[in-house]
């Protein structure tokens, strides 16, 4: 099934039928004219792909030789004789006055007597209708469509009209997988302004549910527009992406855009990707007075929504440091986070690490073969997440102590060296909790002999929790004179968390389940691990 999606984006202009000397002509009074429906209006009506029998048009007529704008006649209805892409359209009472050159006007209104097109503004207040779909409410305001034909044309007394549309339509089909929240159009190099052009601005929403639209902050003459797909005021929702084109028209202004249109694509998980449609081209919209595009459609390939790991689940350090083993995360070094928060999108790592090369690796893609991990994007300067294997590494040209930190969402990250030497280095570090009766440390080992404040305790086994949970603090010495505490707040905040060197007695709590855990704990960032294996 085809969907259609109607955005109305910003102001829009009139436009008015180019003129076209010819020879008057005498056509009979029961003369029918033949009109063919563009792809246009048929998309912007209720979804039908013909005229239906007993559609009606208004028919306006005048002499060339009569001034611009000028009505030389009334407006007279005449209905569709079949249900076609193409139908004769015959009058029901009085007829159109004979003349050399009339005017078509769809939907038909009484009230149409100016020859003039009409000016039409957006957005309008109406339901949307998606095509196929049923029992949705047709727009209340059609933007009307515009068609005119010479009597010298006339065949056997039937004068052809083509109707084309007074507002240029801008439309996409959407093509791929995964759900997307919303789409943003931006024009590309040298806006030329003519008289009268409105560029795309602003933002709109549709609501999926009910399929109404709503929008705010719209301007002039600004380069961009924004669509959203909501199902309610707080909670955006997502078009389902398929080979079957999610097709969006956005009705716009007259513009150029002499370097393409770059379009944004937002996923519901929040993830962007963007992609250029007809790069480095001049693209050009007018109304239906101009030569120029009036309708484009382009189906777009949406580019998949980049690789996000499980935020609770680790990304390693590995690299020259464990001889490239991607397949042993033992010999790999932890990054750590200071939060559980659902939107907490950055890992830290503070320590040792020696001279080489290095990326990242999310622990889904450990032990997969494909060497996939986070590598070195030189030229934008961000992070790039590369499944081949074949992605630049990081390279590190000085031993010694190192403080990293990336965002997996916007790919940024930063590196610096870290002077560790003011640190205490300690003897042991353990765990201690409910998971030992809070009697003998669970002792730890520390990395290594050089990354000597990152401390690891693997394959521990935790028996079940009394009173409904199991709780662990970190201390030195096994002594609780050097004992750390977990954040107020964060107390439950596992896998992953930070501790503070003093501050109310709070532990790290985690469920009451048996089961086998890593833990983790630095001593220098005071970031822990928790994690159930």
């Amino acid at each position: 099934m085809k969907k259609y999606i109607l955005i109305c984006s910003m102001f829009l202009l009139a436009a008015a039928c180019s003129d076209k000397d010819s020879p008057i002509m005498e056509v009979v009074d029961n003369v029918e004219f033949s009109a063919s429906i563009m792809t246009t209006k048929t998309s912007l009506s209720s979804g039908a792909t013909s005229w239906n029998s007993g559609d009606r048009i208004g028919i306006l007529s005048r002499d060339a030789s009569a001034a611009p704008g000028v009505s030389e006649s009334e407006n007279i209805p005449y209905y569709a004789t079949s249900s076609s892409a193409t139908s004769a359209f015959s009058k029901v009472g009085e007829s159109v006055k004979a003349s050399d050159v009339y005017l078509a006007k769809y939907p038909y209104s009484s009230s149409d007597t100016d020859y003039r097109a009409v000016a039409v503004e957006a957005p309008y207040l109406q339901k949307f209708v998606v095509n196929g779909s049923s029992g949705l409410t047709v727009p209340e305001v059609f933007p009307p469509l515009v068609g005119s034909g010479l009597a010298e044309d006339a065949i056997e007394g039937i004068v052809p009209l083509t109707f084309t549309p007074i507002l240029p339509v801008l439309e996409f089909g959407f093509t791929g997988s995964g759900n997307l929240a919303g789409v943003e159009v931006e024009l590309l190099g040298d806006l030329v302004e003519r008289s009268g052009c409105r560029f795309m601005s602003g933002s709109a929403s549709v609501d999926l549910s009910s399929l109404s639209l709503t929008a705010d902050e719209l301007g002039e003459n600004a380069s961009k527009v924004k669509i959203s797909f909501v199902t309610n005021e707080d909670a955006p929702t997502a078009a389902t992406l398929s080979a079957t084109p999610v097709r969006v028209q956005l009705l716009v202004g007259r513009f150029t855009a002499s370097e393409g249109l770059r379009l944004t694509f937002t996923y519901s998980t929040g993830e962007q990707v963007s992609k250029t449609v007809w790069s480095g081209k001049t693209i050009s919209m007018y109304n239906s007075v101009e030569s120029q595009n009036r309708h484009i459609y382009q189906e777009v390939s949406v580019p998949a929504k980049p690789f996000m790991p499980d935020i609770f689940r680790p990304i390693y350090l590995f690299g020259d440091l464990n001889g490239w083993n991607e397949g042993n995360p033992a010999t790999m070094y932890p990054m750590f986070k200071d939060n559980m928060n659902a939107d907490n999108y950055v890992y830290k790592y503070l320590g040792y690490l020696p001279r080489g090369s290095f990326k990242f690796i999310p622990e889904v893609k450990v032990g997969t073969g494909t060497y996939a991990a986070y590598c070195n994007d030189e030229v934008n300067g961000k992070l790039v997440f590369d499944q081949t294997g074949l992605g630049v590494a990081f390279w590190n040209e000085t031993a010694g102590f190192k403080n990293i930190s990336i965002n997996v969402q916007d790919l940024s990250y930063s590196i610096s060296d870290y002077d560790a030497s003011s640190d205490v280095t300690w003897t042991t570090i353990g765990v201690i909790g409910t998971v030992n009766g809070w009697g003998d440390d669970w002792d730890m080992n520390v990395i290594s002999a050089e990354n000597n404040h990152i401390w690891v305790l693997d394959n521990a086994s935790v028996p079940v929790g009394g009173d409904g949970y199991n709780c662990v603090k970190f201390r030195a010495e096994n002594s609780w004179d050097h004992a750390w505490q977990n954040s107020v707040g964060q107390e439950w905040g596992t896998p992953f968390g930070k501790m503070v060197t003093s501050g109310p007695d709070c532990n790290i709590y985690f469920g009451p389940e048996a089961g086998t855990f890593k833990f983790i704990f630095n001593d220098i960032s005071c970031h822990y691990w928790v994690l159930r294996k």
